[in-house]
């Protein structure tokens, strides 16, 4: 190779899987986009009693209406190796996420290759309802296996850790905690960490699941959750959000430009409505730009030359339809 020669890496999407209120994949999800359909539902008054919101009946402020993810309560704890007393007193946050990183590594065509690949985990998971609703509170929780085997699998902690031990992965594996932007974050760092050699590939991602998931929610006048219990996104009439639950999660790798002409295609094909929202080994798309991450403090009063600041719904929508060109070259 010559001395002016170089390499351009970037890094590569290989795999991905989820689990969305109303979408129980990642295809699901973008047909039901598509379609123009939400997930978030009503709650029935039944509905809203067994999750001990009862009381809020009557309550004006009472929002009857929930982000909810269908079978969190499901699991196929003997294919990673669980009792069925373990299961029982593990977070459906930890379950959901385990399931949905099998799923991304099947995905991307990679099982069974963690003896000769480090594999990173980077994820970062909600507090951890389950533990405090369900299993402290019975006499068959904690105290049935002990308290520390309790806590391995309830604090979000021990999420990423947890992961890497019972798929085999071999590689760094951190928790992330940086609230709503936990799993972008995650994204970064695991693309920090394969940009550094200290992986070949990585999971990256984040899962929600509150127990119970359909208590429903009081709305506060000035808070940021919505009064209706709809979200209405880049849109004049937004007025909040809807707390959701899910899970999503990416296999990435490092890679050069050998990979840029199968992503150029997959992603033009998505954006046109041609197919469906799918990939596999065959299908990459490159994040070629790189990622990195800020914070803006509590005022931005004095604002760098060239720093765009979004402060509107319209703004949002704006810069999103610019990028959307972009990345199509139009």
């Amino acid at each position: 190779m010559a001395h002016d020669d170089h390499i351009e890496l970037g890094i590569a999407i290989v795999g991905m899987a989820g689990r969305f209120p109303g979408a129980p994949s990642v295809g699901a999800l973008w047909r039901l986009l598509r379609e123009g359909r939400e997930g978030i539902r009503d709650l029935t008054d039944d509905e809203l009693r067994a999750a001990g919101s009862g009381g809020w009946l009557d309550d004006p402020r009472l929002v009857r209406r929930a982000a909810d993810l269908a079978d969190a309560d499901l699991f196929d704890a003997g294919l990673f190796g669980f009792t069925p007393r373990e299961a029982e007193i593990t977070d459906p946050q930890f379950r959901v996420f385990l399931e949905d990183a099998w799923t991304a590594l099947e995905d991307a065509g990679r099982h069974g290759t963690s003896a000769r690949e480090r594999t990173g985990v980077f994820a970062g998971a909600s507090p951890e309802t389950y533990y405090l609703n369900n299993v402290l509170p019975s006499a068959r929780g904690a105290r049935a296996v002990g308290d520390f085997q309790a806590s391995i699998g309830n604090q979000r902690d021990y999420l990423a850790t947890q992961l890497s031990y019972r798929l085999d992965l071999r590689g760094p594996s951190l928790t992330v905690q940086t609230a709503c932007s936990t799993s972008l974050v995650a994204v970064h760092l695991a693309c920090q960490s394969l940009l550094a050699r200290e992986c070949d590939l990585a999971l990256a991602g984040g899962v929600s699941v509150g127990v119970p998931q359909t208590s429903g929610y009081l709305h506060e006048e000035g808070g940021i959750a919505s009064p209706d219990g709809r979200c209405r996104a880049f849109d004049a009439s937004a007025s909040g959000c809807v707390k959701g639950n899910g899970s999503g999660v990416v296999v990435l790798t490092a890679a050069n430009g050998d990979l840029l002409v199968g992503a150029a295609t997959s992603q033009l094909n998505i954006a046109n409505g041609q197919a469906d929202f799918h990939f596999s080994w065959r299908d990459s798309i490159t994040l070629r730009n790189g990622t990195t991450v800020s914070n803006t403090g509590k005022f931005l009063k004095h604002r760098p030359p060239g720093l765009v600041v979004v402060a509107t719904a319209e703004q949002q929508s704006n810069i999103i339809t610019i990028l959307i060109r972009i990345i199509l070259g139009r």
